[in-house]
């Protein structure tokens, strides 16, 4: 949505719903945006797919990096006093 339409229409769209009855908040989305907020949902859904998508095939394709494993863990040291 704001890549679309910028910055500023988050402010329209704020001032324009601040008093409208729920069934008529998708007024001001279709002015704006022009579609519905369901459609501009399933819109952004379709592009996080697709873009985790491309990342996992990303990361399908390097090699995964070593496991470094810590040599042994050190004992805890119990403090004495009371520090409240």
């Amino acid at each position: 949505m704001i890549a679309d339409k910028g910055t500023k229409v988050v402010g329209e769209l704020h001032e324009r719903q601040g008093g409208r009855v729920p069934y008529f908040i998708e007024t001001p989305a279709r002015d704006y945006l022009g579609a519905s907020y369901s459609t501009e949902y399933d819109s952004m859904m379709k592009e996080t797919e697709l873009r985790a998508l491309e990342q996992l095939k990303t990361l399908r394709e390097v090699s995964p990096t070593a496991t470094i494993t810590p040599p042994k863990q050190l004992p805890v040291r119990q403090c004495a006093g009371d520090f409240t």
